[in-house]
Parts: structure tokens; sequence; C-alpha cells
């Protein structure tokens, strides 16, 4: 169960019970590890900074996992061969856990009525936010004034963006950080942050930002293997030169126990995980993670590619795939580069939900802002509002979906050799935004073979069918190309279930997302060639 708003109330209850014991001080356990046993050292310790319960429930195949996760935990160190005495979420850092329940010593009955009560909690639950950093960031937030979002007409202003870290990130740790070599030996005072804890505090200060840029660069050096490696001569990797730069540092100071290709691909998943982590209205940090997901680093030891900079600037040029694929087009590019089943194809496009689209990058979006492909993209949840984007309701996928209309978007004006692209957009009753999908994202629920064309100024792209009834006699408010088809564009029948379903169930696709994105950054290796780690 969440205890939120409620560090004064521990307070009391440790200074209450070193006064009963008065010879001996109280012993507080989580999740059977022993706290500290002075009361206020004990409230400085991690747990007491993210504390939420054991929800219940869970999908079946994410409980084995963690099953096997323990055993692995409760025999020895493979590379240290010490024993692991961890907890069942093993080592915790300085960020605290997010998935714990207080109670008493293994087998008190305070543990069995505490183990019971969290069953029920709420895996979204809010966190206290009485912690130093997010005491700072709260007032920060009050003492701004609440501009109404773009609904209904009403005004809309840059949004905040207020940091999530700052040294008080909820987040799991399964290993210890000296079995990795992460901790420093010049003290505690000097310690050497874990990888997770640089990659989240990077992220934290770049007010999230560098959210959607980790991932897509972790998808773009994944293609054709995980090498930390990126050749910026190809114009389809416009853009990534600045999550590049950000994360040298990190690999540079983790070079001895890291190779840039690990930074690359743990800095994809940390993006992951924090997408999950966010500040609500009022400041208080709020956990949108179900129950066991964290996004765990399973294995190191990638290569880096030959012929690139210290940063991983060139290497082998790797092509991108087409941003105007059909359905079997995609299914086929992601089985054949990453294995990926028709399913998990469908799971790792969920990614563009915390993605911000720069038309100076890549061509596509709308001129002079950053929107993506959903509504409120910049505050880089990551959700299924992805797919609600692009399908209806179980009875009416189609018509009952919301109107995708296509433009052409002129690029001639931009620097580079950037070209002219066609997107689909739509335009919301009361809505100020305006977000986009290309081709390949509507091959998720449209089967657009035999209908892509070279439209105007020979640019391909045109699609010759609409996306449903409402968007066939349309035209774009912008000024740009709109369809006028006189068919509509068939279903997916590949794709379309799965879509579906997403959309019905948010929780399933976090379950789905967090295995394939884990499966993506293993790409190019096998794990007899890695070390397993658990990080």
């Amino acid at each position: 169960m969440a205890i939120h708003g409620n560090l004064h109330g521990l307070r009391v209850l440790a200074a209450a019970l070193a006064a009963a014991t008065m010879t001996m001080a109280p012993i507080f356990y989580c999740e059977g590890r022993e706290l500290a046993a002075d009361p206020s050292s004990s409230l400085s310790d991690p747990f007491l900074r993210r504390v939420l319960g054991e929800s219940g429930g869970g999908r079946q195949r994410q409980q084995l996992r963690q099953q096997d996760r323990r055993e692995v935990k409760s025999g020895k160190d493979s590379k240290s061969g010490k024993s692991s005495k961890s907890g069942r979420w093993g080592h915790h850092s300085w960020h605290g856990s997010r998935s714990q329940s207080w109670y008493g010593p293994p087998g008190s009955s305070s543990s069995t009525s505490s183990s019971t009560s969290s069953s029920t909690s709420s895996s979204s639950s809010s966190t206290d936010a009485t912690w130093s950093s997010a005491i700072s960031r709260k007032s920060r937030k009050s003492s701004k004034s609440k501009a109404g979002k773009t609904k209904g007409g009403k005004s809309k202003k840059k949004k905040s963006k207020d940091k999530v870290g700052g040294g008080a990130w909820p987040h799991n740790s399964s290993k210890s950080e000296e079995q990795h070599g992460e901790t420093s030996s010049k003290g505690s005072d000097d310690a050497k942050l874990s990888l997770r804890e640089a990659l989240e505090l990077l992220i934290d200060e770049s007010e999230r930002e560098h959210i959607p840029k980790f991932l897509r660069l972790g998808f773009h050096d994944c293609i054709g293997g995980c090498d930390g490696c990126i050749d910026l001569t190809n114009p389809d990797n416009n853009g990534l030169r600045e999550p590049i730069e950000a994360l040298a540092p990190i690999v540079k100071e983790y070079e001895d126990d890291y190779s840039r290709a690990d930074v690359w691909a743990f800095a994809t998943l940390v993006s992951a995980d924090m997408s999950l982590v966010v500040l609500d209205d009022d400041g208080n940090l709020v956990d949108k993670r179900p129950d066991g997901i964290r996004f765990p680093m399973t294995h190191m030891g990638r290569k880096d590619c030959k012929g690139a900079n210290a940063m991983g600037m060139g290497g082998p040029r790797i092509n991108m795939p087409s941003n105007d694929l059909t359905t079997h087009e995609l299914l086929d590019f992601f089985n054949d580069e990453f294995g990926f089943t028709s399913d998990e194809a469908v799971t790792i496009m969920g990614a563009h939900a915390v993605a911000v689209a720069t038309r100076e990058n890549v061509g596509f979006g709308n001129v002079g802002l950053e929107e993506g492909w959903v509504f409120d993209a910049e505050e880089y949840i990551l959700d299924s509002r992805f797919y609600a984007m692009l399908v209806g309701d179980y009875d009416d996928e189609v018509d009952s979906a919301p109107t995708w209309r296509q433009e052409l978007v002129r690029n001639g004006e931009l620097e580079g050799d950037i070209p002219d692209r066609y997107q689909w957009f739509h335009e919301g009753k009361g809505e100020t935004e305006r977000p986009i999908m290309t081709n390949t994202d509507m091959a998720l629920v449209r089967d657009l073979s035999g209908y892509i064309t070279v439209g105007d100024d020979e640019t391909m792209g045109k699609v010759d069918c609409a996306f449903n009834m409402d968007s066939s006699d349309r035209s774009s408010s912008g000024g740009g190309f709109a369809t006028k088809a006189p068919v509509i564009c068939p279903v997916a029948s590949d794709t379309m279930a799965k879509v579906l379903e997403y959309k019905m169930d948010n929780e399933l696709f976090l379950y789905d997302f967090e295995e394939v994105l884990v499966k993506m950054v293993m790409n190019g290796f096998s794990e007899d060639e890695l070390e397993s780690v658990d990080l």
C-alpha cells in the first residue's frame, strides 16, 4: 500500500518504538532487508524515499520472469563469486525502490498483514513529494501560472517540464554496484553513480527531452546490430548528433566497464523506464508502471564498430527503413532485422507515443512546431495513446477511428538535403495540436499495398485511398495537399487486432513493450556472446 505524504508519521512511529524498547533500537524490515537501527538514519534510507506497495496481479509471464530473477539472485554472482544477499528486488541504490511494502521481520504478523493489504494497492500510485529535491520542484511549479491545455479552445503555452529526478528517482536496481565495478574506491562521499543512475540524472537534467532522442538513437543504432555507431552523413540520421554528444561524457566515464554500444542500449531502456514516472499538476511523482516493469539491462559486452570517432559518429552506412512501407513490408523488415513476430512489430511501433517530429531533421511535422504522433506528445509519457489514434471501437474499428487526411509537406526551404514528404495529419475539434503519421505508421491499420504512388513533384508517398469515410471528402485547413479518394483503404488484417487490443489494454502494451525493447537492444549478439547481468 502506498505511503503518501506520511513520512512525519513514520518518524513518530520510529521514535515511539525507540522509547518503548529503551535499550534496543528499533529495527525495520523491507522485503526481508534490515534497515538502519537509528530512526533518524532510517529516515534517510533509500527505501523511505520511494515506498509503494506490491500491487497484486500482473501478467503471468511477468511473474514468471520475476521468479526467474529471484532464483538467479539467490545464488552466486557469476562475475564476482559473491553470494547475493539482496532482497526480492536486489540491491537498491540511492534512488530508492518503487515496489516495496513496509512490515516487520520475515515471518512476523506485521509482515503478513502488510503483505495482504499491499496486494490491493494501485501500481500507478503517487509518491511522496517531501524529498528535498521534490519540494523545490513543487515550489517552482506552484509559483508558475497554470495555463490551460489545448482542449476546448483554451489557450496553450509551452508545457512546463520540471525535473523529476535530482537525486530521488524511483528506480529498481537488481545487482549491487560493487559487482559491476560501479563504485569508486574514493569513499562514500565520492562514490561513483551506477550507470543507470548516471543516465537517469542526465535525462532528468534535460527536463525529459532526452527520452525520445535516446529511444530513437537506440533504434537506429540497433538496425544492423547494436554497435555504438551512427553515420551522420545519412540524412535519415539527422538530429542524432545531440543525443550522441549528450551521452559522450558518460561513455568516457564508464569506458573501463562498458562499451559505447552498451551505454547507448542502456540509455534506450532507461529512457523508456523514465517515461512512466511523471509529475502531476501538484508536483507529485506519479508512477505509471505496472507491477514489475523496470526495463532491465540483461546483457553487457556489445562490441563497438570500427571506423567511428570516440563519440560513435561514423562507421558503416546502414540503410534505414522507408517511411512508405506497406503492412507486409513493415512486418518483413522487423522480422528480418530483429526477429520480431507480427505482434512484436506492432508493439515496438508504440514508441511513437513519446516521439516528437522536427521538420528540420526528418522532413515530417508542422512548420515551427515540435508535435508528435499523439496529443501532448511533449509530456513524453509512454502509453497506448499511439494505438488509440489509429483505431476505433471493437464493433467499428474503421469509421469510429479518428479522422486522418494526407498532405504534401514541401521542405525546399529547409537546410540540407531533406526531401518533400507525404504525411497524414489529424485535426481534432477544439485542438490546436496537429498530430502526424507516416505511411508506415498507417500500415498498422490499413493495407496500402497498391495504393502508394508518386504524387506531385515526383514525390513518393501519395496514397490513393481514404483512411475512413469521414476523411474521404475533406481538405486540409493548412493549405497542403489532401486526399480525396473514391475508396476506403483496406484494413490491415494481420495487425489490426493487436492494435485494437493495445488501445483497450495499456498495461498489456507496457508489459509487451518492455520485453520487445529488451530484445531489440540485443540485436546482433547472442546471449552466449555477452555477459548476463540484471541492471
